[in-house]
C-alpha cells in the first residue's frame, strides 16, 4: 500500500506501510511514538535537506576576489556539543547566499539555523529558509546520513520498482534499466535518422 501526504509546505512524502510483502514483517502494527523501524519514509530529492548554523556574524569569510568566492561559513553539530564547519562543503551561489542574508537580517534569532539543499542534477547547494524555531542544526550523523540518500539518487521510478517486486523474486532493475536505456539510445538514433532523411526532402 502507498499513501501520499502532503503537509503544510505543499511536500509530498510517500510513506510505504509495512504490509508490505517484501518488507517480511507483521501488518497493521500499532502506532509507534518516534522512529518506527518497520516504516519507510522516502522523500522527493528535492525536499532532502540539512540544517545548518551560520558562523560568523557577516556570514561570510572574504578571500579577497569576487562575491562567488566568499565562502559561507556554516557548522553543524558535532560530538559532545562541538561544532562540525562544513563551510567547506557548503557552497551557495552569491543570488542563494544574497536570499539567505535578506531573510537573516529579518530575524531576531540570536543563533541562525539555515535550510539548505543540494541539487544533485546541477551539483549545487540552494538555499531553502531560515528556522527561527531551531536552536541548534543538525548533528553531522543526520547530516552524513542526508548525504548518503542523495548521493544514492533514489529516484520515484527505481522506488516504485524494487517495492513491486513479488516476495521471492529476484530484483532485476539494474539489469533492466540497462537494456531499456539501451532502447532509448536506439531509439534517439532512429528519430535522428529519420528526421535527417525528412529534411533532405
Amino acid at each position: 500500500m502507498v499513501r501520499v501526504i502532503t503537509n503544510y509546505h505543499n511536500l509530498i512524502f510517500l510513506v510505504f506501510y509495512s504490509v508490505l510483502l517484501n518488507l517480511h514483517v507483521q501488518p497493521n502494527l500499532p502506532y509507534t511514538c518516534g522512529t518506527d523501524v518497520n516504516l519507510l519514509k522516502w522523500k522527493y530529492l528535492d525536499t532532502v535537506t540539512i540544517d545548518v548554523q551560520i558562523l560568523l556574524e557577516g556570514g561570510y569569510r572574504y578571500r579577497g576576489g569576487n562575491d562567488d568566492d566568499d565562502a559561507l561559513n556554516t557548522g553543524v553539530m558535532g560530538p559532545d556539543n562541538t561544532s562540525v564547519d562544513m563551510s567547506r562543503y557548503v557552497k551557495l551561489p552569491a543570488s542563494e547566499r544574497y536570499r539567505l542574508e535578506a531573510d537573516k537580517a529579518e530575524t531576531n534569532a540570536k543563533i541562525h539555523i539555515a535550510e539548505v539543499g543540494f541539487d544533485p542534477l546541477s551539483g549545487e547547494w540552494y538555499y531553502l529558509t531560515m528556522r527561527p524555531d531551531k536552536v541548534a542544526p543538525n548533528h553531522i550523523s543526520t547530516v552524513l546520513g542526508t548525504l548518503l540518500e542523495l548521493s544514492e539518487s533514489l529516484t520515484t521510478e527505481e522506488l516504485q520498482y524494487r517495492m513491486s517486486i513479488p516476495a521471492g523474486q529476484r530484483d532485476t532493475y539494474r539489469k533492466d534499466l540497462k537494456r531499456m536505456m539501451t532502447q532509448l539510445l536506439d531509439f534517439q538514433r532512429k528519430s535522428i535518422s529519420k528526421q535527417q532523411q525528412q529534411n533532405r526532402r
